[in-house]
């Protein structure tokens, strides 16, 4: 059910607009929560599609050593001003392909 609410999270309450309006506060606490979770649900996936799971976490700057269930612990969360890599696509693009006359 969270995975369901996840993008109503980010539409609702906009962690760069309110890092914008107060950047030591709220901002910064919704984005924290909101990689946190991120984090998580990629680890519960990583059974079920491994690689994808694995690229989100690599993009997390999640370490190896911690990618397992048992890592799974409210302490675990991006390190403040932990430098992450550029943000990179984890699944293909779906583009329709075109009707021919």
């Amino acid at each position: 059910m969270a995975v369901l609410a996840a993008p109503f999270l980010f539409a609702s309450e906009p962690p760069w607009a309110l890092a914008k309006t107060n950047p030591t506060g709220k901002g910064n606490c919704a984005l924290c929560e909101r990689l946190k979770f991120c984090g998580k649900s990629a680890s519960l996936r990583s059974l079920s599609c491994p690689a994808s799971a694995a690229k989100l976490l690599d993009l997390l700057a999640v370490p190896a050593a911690e990618r397992e269930f048992s890592a799974l612990r409210p302490e675990r969360r991006v390190k403040a001003g932990a430098m992450l890599p550029p943000p990179a696509p984890i699944f293909p693009r779906y583009v329709e392909a075109e009707e021919k006359a």
